[in-house]
């Protein structure tokens, strides 16, 4: 219960601090027992977060959870933090490692679950999504569920509204730089322990997009009819200056992106691998576009233009959209130019 729980460190309000969650009773309604589900969450330095997402984790206060958190040796009070909700936590370690990949993969095998999920050390679950997640699993015809999450800033607020999940289908997630609309977020994913285990888990070569990575690999072996979409939200992702998640357009983020979605261009439904590579090219273009964008606001001349060169040369007509012209003003405006 939540007067179980130390004091949170600051004086917030609202979920995961000062709100209850209602307490599933220890079986489902028909006596069998609810779904083992492992929480594995990555961490490193990331103490201002951490404690809200370990609250909003052991809050949902469903009966058959085992909670991992695998830390790479942070040195900030992120330990201070694991010691603080030891008793509530299944196992969890502070060590080096090699990025979080690999932590989550070191989380998957210590974790004994039914079903398996990874939630990062600035993400959070809402209150009853372990219980909607448990309900559906319990079927035992289920092996990947996905849900919606929520897009937040950097003190919780909610800045995006919920987009509907895209169709759990390669053809769609490969066209990642079309944006939400081809993104399944990883935040609502859930997935059969055994089927990781027989893909290999995560890679560890990626460090931006290794849920897309999985997913596709998953997808390649799972049945349409084994797979659950349920549009309604079942966790929050922070999205911020210094976020992995408000990197995910960097250059680095797109070329393992591409790389991931191009093992596939020889099989998918619609186009051919020449087209979707030129598609590829324009996405790749406009991401760098935007980012030349957010340097010019910031003043970053340098930054600024090697992103507009790199969005050139990939999209050379970039520039004709009424969208594309609101960015280039801010380009060609800023406050380095006195504009």
């Amino acid at each position: 219960m939540l007067s179980d729980l130390p004091a949170p460190m600051l004086n917030t309000k609202g979920w995961p601090w000062d709100e209850e969650n209602t307490r599933l009773s220890d079986t489902m309604i028909d006596g069998r027992p609810w779904p083992r589900i492992s929480i594995v969450t990555p961490s490193y330095n990331q103490g201002k977060f951490l404690e809200e997402t370990i609250r909003s984790v052991i809050l949902q206060r469903y009966a058959n959870l085992e909670y991992i958190i695998i830390d790479g040796g942070s040195t900030d009070n992120s330990v201070k933090i694991l010691k603080k909700y030891e008793p509530w936590v299944s196992y969890w370690v502070s060590e080096s490692d090699r990025g979080q990949s690999h932590a989550i993969n070191k989380g998957l095998m210590q974790a004994t679950g039914d079903f398996v999920a990874y939630q990062n050390s600035d993400d959070i679950y809402w209150p009853q999504a372990l219980r909607k997640v448990g309900e559906i699993l319990s079927c035992g015809e289920i092996d990947l569920l996905f849900g919606t999450a929520d897009a937040l800033d950097e003190y919780g607020n909610r800045r995006l509204p919920i987009c509907r999940l895209p169709e759990p289908h390669i053809d769609v997630l490969i066209r990642f730089w079309k944006g939400p609309s081809n993104i399944l977020p990883s935040q609502g994913f859930f997935c059969r322990l055994e089927l990781l285990k027989k893909i290999g888990l995560f890679n560890e070569k990626y460090h931006y997009k290794m849920d897309l990575d999985v997913i596709c690999r998953l997808l390649e072996i799972v049945p349409r009819q084994r797979i659950a979409c349920i549009d309604d939200s079942l966790a929050g992702y922070r999205i911020y200056e210094t976020s992995k998640t408000g990197n995910m357009s960097s250059n680095m983020a797109v070329e393992e992106g591409i790389e991931i979605s191009s093992r596939y261009w020889e099989q998918v439904s619609r186009g051919t691998p020449e087209k979707i590579a030129r598609e590829a090219r324009r996405g790749k273009g406009f991401m760098a576009f935007c980012r030349a964008g957010i340097a010019a606001e910031k003043g970053n001349l340098g930054t600024t233009l090697k992103e507009l060169i790199r969005a050139y040369v990939n999209y050379p007509r970039l520039g004709i959209t009424h969208s594309n012209l609101s960015i280039l003003k801010r380009i060609c405006l800023p406050n380095w130019m006195g504009g």
